[in-house]
């Protein structure tokens, strides 16, 4: 890196205009300003200035086009914006800076479960090619950085959460990278602390909030996890996504009537945004998934609720835009399960089973029990030849399908046990704990 020059020249400062910049698919920290105010801050292209705005970031400059010439503007693309948490039209100062090799820099998806979709990639080669990516641009601490996976075209934002030494740096080959992900200590408590640093420097940051939310909800902190998705939905009310988390957490923690509230916004919005005219084949395919998902989340409130005809109507309509979509086909089977229609039932647990055998634990048992008239069901399932393989005592999931499916029928004590067999396997399950809360009231109104 250039280090030239005394320290007069990098305490010279320039307060500019920020304009737009059109995404020209280059990297994001680029920026245009005017030849003359470049020539005053001895500036050369491809060079590092200081943006000292909202929070402090740093950029690599070029010179604008002759329009811009004397207006007193630095154009820059959006993304990039959010990183001085200022808006088009605001004045920013800027200054020439240097950069320092990073010894260590730690990056923070914003969306947390993104490296779920590249498992079958060994993370040395993901970090490898971020590395790449970012290499020799400069960054500071909570900036917001889009960066690629393994050979995907498709970007995804990551945040600087730690940076080694904290100024002004620059990523090298040298530089140890380190990707936060769930296999990483105390990633939670990293999560969190650096999800509300970034808010703090920009309230506006709708995917941020939905990503505190989602940490909130994993770590079963639902206040919070309410708080987070909510903000969301007041600072960007016509994005879909938000309302649809929050009411599957409305699920979650029993408010019924704010989830049919939230469901019905998000559905809403869908109709206004995405006309058949409008619609790509991918921009369809993104839109029935959306509505399949609201549509399953209205039709299990409208069943808590004890609305089965409603319930059955939309899990109906979320079937008619995905039709092997499984948690509508087994809460269909379980609703005519419950309401004493077994033909029904036994058509919608085959239909689930035939969509992913591998998934089918709950369909096949309950299927089971339809024809075992709820005699020695336990013993039908662990012998049966579709589960003859899966079935032991550290099966996680059969003790749990099987203390849910006890729980259904209401066999309390059986239900108990399978129940707590599941929990010694995994007592952290979110799902398995609330199951055993639920068996346990069950078995106190008895």
């Amino acid at each position: 890196m250039n280090l030239e020059g005394d320290k007069e020249e990098f305490t010279q400062t320039a307060s500019l205009r920020i304009e737009e910049l059109k995404t020209d698919g280059l990297k994001r920290n680029k920026v245009y300003i005017d030849p003359l105010i470049m020539k005053k801050l001895n500036l050369k292209k491809r060079g590092f200035i200081e943006l000292i705005g909202n929070k402090k970031t740093v950029a690599v400059v070029y010179a604008s086009k002759s329009r811009d010439k004397g207006l007193g503007i630095i154009r820059m693309e959006i993304g990039f914006r959010r990183n001085t948490g200022k808006n088009v039209g605001d004045m920013i100062e800027i200054r020439k800076c240097i950069a320092a090799p990073a010894k260590e820099i730690e990056l923070l998806p914003v969306k947390i479960d993104i490296f779920s979709h590249y498992r079958k990639y060994d993370k040395t080669l993901k970090i490898n090619k971020i590395r790449r990516d970012i290499s020799n641009n400069p960054v500071t601490l909570y900036d917001k950085v889009d960066l690629s996976i393994i050979v995907s075209l498709t970007q995804h934002k990551f945040i600087v959460a730690s940076l080694l030494p904290e100024e002004i740096c620059y990523v090298d080959m040298d530089t140890k990278v380190t990707l936060l992900d769930g296999s990483i200590k105390d990633f939670d408590e990293k999560a969190i602390k650096t999800y509300e640093s970034v808010l703090k420097l920009d309230p506006t940051d709708y995917d941020v909030w939905i990503s505190l939310g989602e940490v909130h909800r994993k770590t079963k902190d639902y206040e919070k996890a309410k708080e987070a998705y909510y903000h969301s939905t007041q600072i960007s009310p016509n994005e879909f996504y938000g309302w649809a988390v929050l009411s599957r957490l409305y699920n979650n923690t029993g408010e019924y009537d704010k989830s049919i509230e939230a469901s019905e916004k998000g559905l809403k919005l869908i109709s206004k945004m995405l006309t058949p005219l409008m619609l790509t084949p991918r921009s369809k395919t993104a839109q029935i998934k959306q509505d399949h998902r609201i549509l399953t989340n209205l039709g299990y409130a409208y069943k808590q609720k004890g609305n089965m005809e409603k319930a059955i109507e939309f899990y109906n309509k979320a079937l008619t835009l995905s039709p092997n979509y499984k948690e509508a086909l087994n809460e269909l089977g379980l609703i005519y399960f419950e309401k004493g229609e077994p033909i029904k039932s036994i058509a919608y647990f085959k239909k689930s089973m035939s969509v992913n055998e591998n998934e089918a634990l709950q369909s096949y048992f309950l299927f089971n029990i339809l024809f075992k008239e709820f005699s020695n069901v336990d013993e039908g399932f662990k012998n049966s030849d579709y589960f003859k393989n899966d079935f032991n005592s550290q099966n996680f999931k059969a003790w749990h399908h099987l203390a849910r499916n006890y729980y259904g029928i209401k066999h309390s004590e059986k239900a108990l046990h399978a129940s707590e067999q599941s929990l010694k396997i995994n007592p952290n399950s979110e799902e398995a704990l609330k199951l055993h809360e639920s068996i346990q009231n069950m078995k106190r109104d008895e």
